[in-house]
Parts: structure tokens; C-alpha cells; sequence
């Protein structure tokens, strides 16, 4: 059966393109400016996001690595980003104005992701594979973890994004593994960098992924939306069940 995208759409309230729109706004402005939008919740929410970014950009991977990475840790300091960022055994340690960020690549943990989906960890290309890349991790990770699914800040309150993440409990504490970010850390500094809307989250097991397989694959297979399967997840599996007893199955 073709799998109907549309039937969720009111289960989304969140218009991505706007959102978009007003981030290059304030990104350009704070580069032209050195200074926060005057707008809702902009200061900590700009922060919070530059320095998320720049998490993003040193778990990246190039011939200079070591001297980019160094350089782009100097100009975020310059700018007042960051206050400081440095290793600390197997972490890189990144210093904000409000705390202090331990973080492991996640390509460091799971060596054999180097040669995953032709290495795209290291790449750009990695950037809207969330919800797919959290679906396949959670699946080979060998403990107990679940897939997160909501809502996570831009640069102020007017934006946000739907994102997917892992979390599961590494030494007895709270753990998020993020495939965009090829990065680990505590799902509290993970919470607070990423902006995450903790009212509006869907959190599925691995072993309820699992089990939600056979029912895919007698409906829609392949066609499965990812998005709406992951954060409208009960109302989909609830419409994918009828169909099995309905009769309908694949088309």
C-alpha cells in the first residue's frame, strides 16, 4: 500500500522552511554585527546554536583537520562563542559562557563507521539523515536505547526543527548518540546545546522498532515515511495494523 504522508500533517505544527528563513536572517546578522537579533529568546538561543555548529564542524573530517580545527576553535573564541575547547583524554572538552561540554566522536566509539554509507559521517552529507541513521544505529547498538524524536531550537524561539537522536545509559548515565553530529555527550548538555522541546518528544525502544518491522513490511515496506513513523509513531502503526486486518496489505 502506498504509504500517505499527507493523512499526518497536522501532527507537525512546525513550518521548517520559515524557520529556515529566519535563521539565515539572524546568522547574518550576528555575522554582520557581532551582535544578538533583538528577538524572542534570541541570546541564549543564538549560543546555544553557534556553538552547536561548531561541534559540528570539527567532528568533520579533511587532509588539515588539525590545523582547521584549530583555527576555527580561535575564531569562535574570538568571537565569544566559546570560551575555551581543548581534549581531555578521550573527550574533546568545549567551554561555553554557561557550562562545560564533554563530548567522544561517534565515529571514535563505532569504528566500523568510518566505512559506513561510504564514510558520510565525516562529510556534509550526513545533514538530513537523522531519522534514518538514528533507526539503523539503534538497531546495531547491542545495549537497551530508543529513538528520540521532536522538536530542537534554531537561533531564537521563532525557530525550530524536527530532529531524531538515540539516547540509552553508558556508566549509569544518561547518554545521547547524534549521527548529524558524529558526536556522543550527556543527553543534559545535549538538551541544552541542541534547544530540545522536552513537552513534545516520541520515544521509540529498539526493541519496539523491532517489532514494528513485520507490520511494515506487509504494508508499505520501503515506502514507510520515516519522519511520520518516528514521531507520529502510535497513530501510524495504529493505521498500518488496520490495514493488515483490513485486508488491504502492499499495493
Amino acid at each position: 500500500m502506498r504509504f500517505d504522508s499527507k493523512k499526518y500533517k497536522q501532527y507537525f505544527p512546525v513550518n521548517e522552511n520559515r524557520s529556515e528563513t529566519i535563521d539565515n536572517k539572524n546568522l547574518d546578522y550576528w555575522d554582520k554585527y557581532r551582535k544578538i537579533p533583538q528577538v524572542a529568546g534570541a541570546e541564549k538561543k543564538m549560543m546555544n546554536f553557534l556553538a552547536h555548529e561548531f561541534i559540528f564542524k570539527i567532528t568533520l573530517k579533511n587532509p588539515n583537520y588539525e590545523i582547521i580545527k584549530n583555527i576555527l576553535a580561535n575564531k569562535y573564541i574570538r568571537d565569544g562563542i566559546i570560551k575555551d575547547y581543548y581534549k581531555e583524554d578521550i573527550y574533546s572538552v568545549l567551554e561555553t559562557k554557561n557550562s562545560k561540554i564533554k563530548f567522544c566522536l561517534l565515529s571514535d566509539i563505532f569504528k566500523k563507521l568510518e566505512n559506513f554509507r561510504d564514510g558520510e559521517i565525516f562529510t556534509f552529507k550526513r545533514l538530513g539523515k537523522c531519522h534514518l541513521m538514528s533507526m539503523v544505529l539503534s538497531k546495531r547498538i547491542k545495549f537497551d536505547n530508543q529513538v528520540v524524536t521532536g522538536y530542537v531550537s534554531g537561533t531564537c524561539d521563532e525557530s525550530k526543527f524536527l530532529h531524531s537522536w538515540i539516547e540509552l545509559k553508558i556508566m549509569d548515565s544518561e547518554a545521547v548518540i547524534d549521527y548529524t553530529l558524529n558526536a556522543v555527550m550527556s543527553k543534559k548538555d545535549y538538551y541544552e546545546i541542541a534547544g530540545v522541546d522536552e513537552k513534545n518528544l516520541t520515544k521509540i525502544s529498539k526493541q519496539q522498532i523491532l517489532d514494528d518491522e513485520k507490520t511494515i513490511q506487509k504494508t508499505v515496506g520501503d515506502n514507510l515515511g520515516l519522519k511520520e513513523y518516528l514521531y507520529c509513531h502510535d497513530q501510524v502503526m495504529q493505521d498500518l495494523s488496520k490495514a493488515i486486518s483490513g485486508g488491504s496489505g502492499k499495493e
